[in-house]
């Protein structure tokens, strides 16, 4: 039951539920000695709806486990993946600035766009896009969620597969 609330049963990264807890404890660190950063990563797999409608949602899960198995091993010990819904993802990464933030999220981008994934005998090609935010003190946790949404808005309407910040 513990491993059901803290964990995605598809992608098996930490779920939205776990969110709060860990940038909780992770803020109240950056907060107290304001000299670590953290950075906050909002993304997620572009025209994700036509995967659905071309694959069915078998075929739409099976990209999305391959998304996390590709990820969770880029990132360091620290960092954090949750999925946020759907095919949304969260990165929290401990110790990154924005511009370390960045990279990480360009890193990630240029290995999904060069994934390709397998589905009853089909290769699924798929891009991501990223909205970063650092965490700063004038605002909430779920604010700077709301603004890293508010940039992965902005790479979407922009062309997609890419990373603002």
């Amino acid at each position: 039951l513990e491993y059901i609330s803290y964990y995605d049963h598809l992608t098996g990264v930490y779920n939205r539920n776990v969110l709060s807890e860990l940038t909780d404890g992770e803020t109240k660190k950056f907060s107290s000695t304001m000299e670590q950063p953290i950075s906050v990563l909002l993304f997620d797999l572009d025209f994700f709806k036509k995967v659905n409608d071309t694959y069915g949602h078998p075929g739409g899960d099976q990209v999305l486990k391959e998304l996390a198995s590709t990820i969770k091993p880029m990132l360091g010990k620290k960092d954090y993946m949750i999925r946020w819904g759907g095919e949304e993802f969260v990165l929290l990464l401990p110790g990154s600035n924005l511009e370390q933030a960045k990279d990480t999220a360009e890193k990630l981008r240029k290995t999904i766009e060069q994934k390709v994934c397998c589905f009853d005998g089909q290769d699924i090609q798929i891009t991501m896009s990223f909205g970063v935010k650092e965490l700063d003190n004038t605002c909430s946790v779920e604010r700077h969620i709301e603004e890293a949404d508010e940039r992965l808005y902005e790479a979407k309407t922009s062309g997609r597969d890419r990373v603002v910040g």
